[in-house]
């Protein structure tokens, strides 16, 4: 495994030619990407030197999970709002993007797993402003997500490798290469996990065989944003070209297809609404909701948009660019906006709990919103 200070190994030709291959969705975090590189000399990190207080890391003889710990700075915001939100709870997790982010429960806490541009993976009790060390990768994080015991955590990188780490032991995590590019979301279903590549193409690869059961190509004609399972065995994918298609996942063939929606956008994200329907987010700020054959209804939102999340049967949140988190009630019509981050951008969310969403940002730090 490589160190964390790999980035500063690569070649930094290689490293920008990475860079300024991806398609549209990417080019402004990757502007933002070299920006923050070039100002990174400047900066304190809170990774390095004398700038964290070493904790006890003592557990118990039963705890199978092995979790050196160390303690990190926290800020706690009282932030009262028409949305609800009773706190906001900020961790400067470290110096670059944090592109994915995923919540676990692990031994009765949440923890927060986020992957950044320099390739690691951390974890963070963000109740107790506890930290692990990063786990690093061979390549940018910019996908991550965990099953539903929260026994495996998959992460997707820029060079088109899966890793699987069990947080039920101190294993080496394992390692696929599935894509020649990117892979920009990961999913996971029982004992399958879903890719979506900027190579075109979709995969869903066997978790216990580590084999690829089925390759979801020869409709999008460009980089493969967003996969989601819908269902037992069907798959929505979201492309740079503007479609969206659903696909049979166990012949692999498509069921049906979205051509010029309405966003006329790239697809970044697509999320499950529920009763048979999806929501589609664009890159240009359209959150559109469809059924399995056609555009139901479209949204509008004031900023461009990186992911969304689900948050209740009539009510989306989205991680904007604009480092706000505008949250869309499609009942009412209504969209309210909560300042994340001022001159940055909101990179990923993920519901922690009933009451709570966690957001990743372009600046690297973490944040855990609480509400009504």
């Amino acid at each position: 495994m490589l160190n964390d200070c790999f980035v500063s190994y690569l070649s930094r030709d290689k490293y920008r030619r990475l860079m300024t291959e991806k398609t549209l969705i990417s080019m402004e975090r990757d502007r933002l990407r070299m920006k923050l590189k070039d100002e990174e000399s400047s900066l304190p990190s809170p990774d390095i030197g004398n700038s964290l207080i070493s904790s006890d890391s003592t557990q118990s003889e039963t705890a199978c999970y092995s979790w050196p710990l160390y303690r990190g700075p926290r800020i706690v915001t009282n932030q009262p709002s028409s949305l609800g939100v009773e706190s906001i709870k900020t961790h400067s997790v470290s110096n670059c993007a944090l592109s994915a982010v995923s919540s676990v429960c692990l031994y009765d806490a949440v923890i927060e797993a986020c992957g950044g541009d320099d390739g690691a993976v951390r974890f963070i009790n963000s109740e107790d402003s506890i930290m692990s060390p990063p786990i690093s990768h061979s390549s940018y994080v910019a996908s991550l997500t965990a099953d539903r015991s929260s026994s495996i955590i998959c992460c997707g990188t820029g060079d088109g490798h899966v890793y699987m780490h069990s947080l039920a032991s101190n294993i080496q995590p394992t390692h696929l290469h599935c894509h020649t590019s990117a892979i920009w979301t990961i999913d996971i279903l029982e004992h399958s996990v879903l890719t979506a590549s900027m190579d075109h193409t979709s995969k869903i690869v066997d978790i216990e065989s580590h084999k690829v059961k089925q390759t979801l190509k020869g409709f999008h004609s460009d980089s493969v944003n967003v996969a989601r399972f819908w269902s037992s065995h069907t798959v929505l994918t979201g492309s740079a070209d503007k479609t969206a298609c659903l696909w049979d996942m166990r012949s692999g063939h498509k069921v049906s297809s979205w051509y010029n929606l309405p966003s006329n956008s790239p697809i970044v994200d697509i999320a499950d609404l529920g009763r048979g329907l999806f929501a589609c987010a664009s890159m240009h700020g359209q959150i559109i909701v469809c059924d399995k054959d056609k555009v139901l209804r479209a949204f509008m939102l004031p900023s461009a948009v990186t992911r969304i999340e689900v948050l209740a049967s009539n009510l989306v949140a989205a991680a904007c660019d604009d480092g706000t988190i505008k949250f869309l009630d499609m009942n009412r019509d209504r969209i309210d906006s909560l300042e994340i981050v001022p001159n940055g951008s909101v990179l990923n969310l993920c519901r922690r709990t009933e009451s709570s969403i966690t957001a990743t940002t372009n600046t690297g730090s973490l944040h855990v919103i609480h509400y009504k």
